[in-house]
């Protein structure tokens, strides 16, 4: 036979098998946020026999050069220690995706999720545990040289700023964990501070202060982020309590005034309260039927880790059990649970 008779037999064939690259996959459970909350989620919905899907990209908990509070590890990274959550969840059944999540539609099921990168999926129910995210300066001149000098991660770029002058603004922890990283490398580091004393732990204030490349501005903040189009030069500084300004040049900002809710997918769609966190049940059940929410997205009290994981554990949970429900079954507790004895196994 002609090969291109035989190749047409079969191109039907081949076209029916072969699945559309923007076809639309369907999911009992997708959870958005590869944090410890939604990772957690992941490996109790798998353990549930549930095998969701987790949409996210690299949580904030990975930039965390050490972790001291993690119960049964004295110390640990972060990013070690969202490996192993990531780890635990793919053994569980998960399946994990590295995407963002670019748009969602709540209004009727199965929910629809689109990513950034093109993807479409439906799902039955939805776990938000999209985490948070650095809050923002608002100042001239910060987005124009966001990544041409601005930035707020000093684990991923302090190299690029060998023997150089560089200015933190912020007096929290996240201003200091920068501060410990940079000092090994910076010609010198100026911290800004709009309140009148650090609100980080009187320790790491200590230990900070002591590097003889630290100084500190308190009642202060930037008015505008200046450079050369190319890379930041200086920065306008204004003093709150004197009315005093003054110009500091630099070639790196780190932005570190803490976080805030990664809530604008939803913000519309469900209630927020003024931390912009969204309001659920102590379990993460929402106003919407099929939506749960778990982390720093909920209203979790003190933003914990272990607070996250316990939050993720509980919406996953319930999440499992309306999906029972959906299909008129039951979870047995022993999926969720091997310290439980099974008596009906």
């Amino acid at each position: 036979m002609n090969k291109k008779i035989l190749f047409a037999c079969w191109l039907p064939w081949i076209i029916t098998i072969m699945p559309e690259e923007n076809s639309t996959q369907h999911h009992q459970l997708i959870i958005v946020g590869l944090g410890p909350a939604g990772l957690t989620a992941a490996i109790y919905a798998g353990r549930a026999k549930i095998k969701p899907l987790v949409i996210g990209n690299e949580s904030l908990l990975a930039t965390v050069p050490v972790i001291e509070n993690w119960p049964g590890t004295q110390k640990i990274s972060g990013a070690e220690l969202i490996e192993r959550f990531a780890t635990h969840a793919k053994a569980a059944g998960a399946e994990c995706l590295n995407d963002e999540v670019d748009t969602l539609d709540l209004n009727h099921t199965p929910f629809t999720v689109h990513t950034q990168q093109g993807k479409t999926f439906t799902a039955d129910a939805l776990i938000l545990a999209t985490g948070m995210t650095h809050k923002k300066i608002g100042c001239p001149g910060e987005r124009e040289y966001w990544t041409k000098g601005v930035c707020n991660c000093a684990i991923c770029d302090a190299p690029l700023y060998n023997k150089k002058p560089v200015i933190i603004v912020g007096g929290g922890m996240a201003a200091l964990q920068n501060a410990q990283w940079l000092h090994k490398y910076a010609s010198q580091i100026t911290i800004i501070n709009r309140d009148a004393a650090f609100s980080a732990p009187k320790k790491m204030v200590a230990d900070v202060l002591k590097y003889p490349t630290v100084k500190a501005y308190h009642n202060c903040e930037p008015t505008m982020i200046v450079g050369d189009e190319n890379h930041v030069t200086h920065v306008h500084i204004r003093n709150n309590v004197s009315g005093e300004t003054f110009t500091l040049p630099t070639n790196g900002v780190f932005v570190s005034i803490g976080y805030e809710p990664c809530t604008q997918l939803f913000k519309d769609r469900l209630p927020i309260n003024e931390e912009s966190q969204v309001v659920a049940s102590p379990v993460g059940v929402t106003p919407i039927p099929g939506v749960f929410v778990a982390g720093k997205a909920a209203n979790v009290p003190n933003g914990q880790i272990v607070h996250c994981v316990a939050s993720g554990c509980s919406a996953a949970i319930s999440a499992a059990h309306y999906l029972e429900a959906k299909r008129g079954t039951k979870v047995r507790k022993r999926m969720f649970s091997s310290c439980q004895r099974d008596t009906n196994a």
